[in-house]
């Protein structure tokens, strides 16, 4: 887990802060991510984040939509990974995709069938709708976003084993200019900060972090409260 704006030493007020997100919120938001894996040319590549969510009885993975019509139209096979030893990939060859890049909206949910929900359901949690909040974009945070970035997933380390290593990040909305080219429309974006030099701050000192390709599609969750000139972490 990193934050933005790096310094060598977190307060102990910090250190409680990001420990309590550690063991709540990370542990919720990890049991709803799910890494999107391609296989082509008989290697497995990381191609995308989402994030497991349902409808009453049906159940989705949403997801980024960009590049995804190209990688169905070249019949490349797309699998969810549990990410944990001895769980197989699950193969997405009976799920429907729906997705659009209009208007910025940059968006994919990806119907599963009944049998691959209760596999995934066997090691995640899918998200109902009334656990998501429209109106979040209006605090100030901090938020997390989790996703896998391809430079750290997508290894195969045995027969049944894919490992993804999620990038938890933590940060709060940008507040100054942006490129005009950036598209940005505040009823369906979010700006947030992003420095490739941060904080591990469970281990303390500064890392450099991947690019994030491969995130698209992660879920954005806020993690808690400013209280005056304090910040409150919320629980899962």
């Amino acid at each position: 887990m990193s934050i933005e704006k790096p310094q060598h030493i977190l307060s102990n007020q910090s250190g409680d802060f990001f420990a309590t997100i550690n063991e709540t919120c990370l542990r919720r938001i990890d049991r709803a991510s799910v890494p999107v894996l391609g296989v082509q040319e008989n290697e497995i590549r990381h191609d995308r984040t989402g994030i497991l969510y349902r409808i009453a009885d049906e159940h989705f993975v949403l997801t980024a939509a960009h590049k995804l019509h190209q990688i169905i139209e070249a019949n490349i096979p797309l699998y969810l990974s549990m990410n944990k030893p001895g769980v197989m990939p699950l193969f997405l060859g009976k799920a429907k995709f729906h997705s659009t890049e209009d208007e910025g909206r940059d968006v994919a949910a990806i119907w599963l069938p009944p049998t691959t929900v209760r596999e995934v359901a066997k090691h995640k949690d899918f998200l109902s709708h009334n656990q998501i909040d429209l109106n979040g974009a209006e605090s100030g945070g901090p938020f997390l976003f989790f996703g896998y970035p391809m430079s750290w997933s997508g290894h195969v380390a045995s027969e049944d084993y894919v490992v993804s290593q999620g990038l938890a990040f933590v940060t709060l909305p940008h507040d100054g200019p942006r490129l005009e080219s950036a598209h940005y429309d505040q009823d369906v974006h979010m700006v947030l900060n992003f420095k490739r030099d941060a904080i591990n701050c469970l281990q303390g000192g500064v890392d450099t972090l991947p690019k994030l390709h491969g995130i698209s599609g992660c879920g954005i969750w806020q993690v808690g409260d400013i209280i005056g000139k304090e910040v409150k972490a919320r629980d899962e």
